[in-house]
């Protein structure tokens, strides 16, 4: 039994160490010549996402003229890890959860932030959920867009939240076909809102990661936005600790100290390093 156990943890092993060699081979290095979009909106579930997750790349992003903005879909009521035992209303946990977000928002340098009212935990991807997005995105006509990739639901030791998914399915559904189809949402042009495309889609936890962005000079800065979330964030030093480690295994055998993984695409090209880029 035991001979039996030590082999599958050797295979097991040898599978980790294969795959991380596979992903590290398509992995690709090139955001310069991506280059920093001249302005970006980030679709995402809760007040927090955005920093914790890319806060990074959209700190070197704003350092580079692009303007950003955040729609947050969720309420964020659900939230209280960092309150401990500390009563607090649903009204006022949501009305803190904005003033965190915009303190956050305006250390990375983002340009607006929208809340939906979505109540935290249960987001359901709905029609009126899709026309409220197509709204955003329509009204900041971003060239970039970044959302969670709906596919990616388990990973090693973390099941994904529900409102992370789902967020990206309706962001993806937002972006293709219906924010640039002038026959979609047609009641949003009295709005003055008319039918815009995206070029390019950044997806986070993503189950195949193929651009990596470098965020070294401005990782002290995302902690600095993170650590605004106070009703979020339980003790900032072991945070900080701990997001610097999942930063530099996301920078792998890079060269960089820190970054930020992402799958990358591009509408209209076929290959990301032939077609995207050339």
């Amino acid at each position: 039994m035991l001979a039996m156990s030590w082999l599958r943890s050797r295979r097991a092993a040898t599978i980790r160490s294969r795959l991380n060699v596979i992903l590290e081979t398509r992995m690709i290095d090139i955001d310069e010549r991506i280059g920093i979009p001249e302005s970006a909106i980030c679709l995402f579930a809760h007040p927090d996402d955005p920093d914790f997750i890319c806060g990074g790349t959209l700190a070197r992003w704003a350092d580079g003229g692009c303007r950003i903005t955040y729609v947050l879909m969720t309420d964020g009521r659900a939230g209280v890890q960092g309150l401990g035992d500390t009563p607090i209303s649903d009204a006022d946990l949501v009305a803190m959860r904005q003033r965190e977000q915009r303190e956050a928002a305006a250390i990375i340098g983002a340009h607006d932030v929208v809340f939906f009212d979505h109540r935290d935990g249960e987001l359901i991807h709905t029609l009126e959920l899709r026309r409220q997005l197509v709204r955003e995105i329509r009204r900041a006509r971003p060239q970039a867009a970044i959302l969670f990739d709906p596919q990616r639901r388990v990973m090693p030791g973390y099941v994904q939240h529900p409102d992370h998914w789902t967020s990206g399915e309706a962001a993806l559904a937002a972006l293709f076909p219906l924010s640039g189809n002038r026959r979609t949402f047609v009641e949003l042009a009295d709005e003055g809102l008319t039918p815009h495309q995206v070029q390019d889609i950044y997806l986070v936890s993503a189950m195949s990661p193929n651009l990596r962005i470098d965020i070294t000079d401005v990782i002290e800065r995302k902690l600095r936005a993170m650590s605004c979330h106070r009703s979020q964030v339980g003790d900032p030093e072991t945070l900080g600790d701990r997001m610097r480690g999942m930063s530099r295994q996301a920078a792998g055998a890079s060269g960089m100290e820190y970054a930020e993984q992402f799958h990358f695409l591009r509408f209209g090209a076929r290959d990301l390093a032939l077609d995207a880029l050339v």
